[in-house]
C-alpha cells in the first residue's frame, strides 16, 4: 500500500467486512438454489456455491478493494495461495 494516503488504507482496508458479507450471500443463495431449484445433493450444491463464492470473493477483492487492473492470471495463482475468501 505504498504511495497512497492513510485515509486510503482505511477505506480499502474496510471494503473486506463487505467482500466476505457479499460473497457469503453469493454462495448461499447458489446453494439454495442449487438445491431447490436444480434438485441437486448437498455435496454438489455446497460445492457448487464454495466455487461461485470463491469467484465472487476474488472478483471484488481484486476489482473494488485493491482496483487491481493488470494481469488477472498472476493475481488467481495468488489468491489461491494465500486464499482470498472471507
Amino acid at each position: 500500500m505504498s504511495g497512497t494516503t492513510r485515509a486510503a488504507q482505511i477505506t480499502q482496508f474496510a471494503k473486506f467486512p463487505g467482500v466476505g458479507v457479499a460473497n457469503t450471500l453469493v454462495a448461499l443463495l447458489v446453494i439454495y438454489a442449487a438445491k431447490w431449484l436444480a434438485n441437486m445433493g448437498d455435496l454438489a450444491a455446497n460445492a457448487l456455491g464454495y466455487g461461485v463464492g470463491m469467484l465472487a470473493s476474488f472478483t471484488l477483492n481484486s476489482r473494488w478493494t485493491f482496483a487491481h487492473r493488470g494481469p488477472q492470471l498472476p493475481a488467481v495463482a495468488g489468491c489461491l495461495l494465500v486464499p482470498c475468501w472471507n
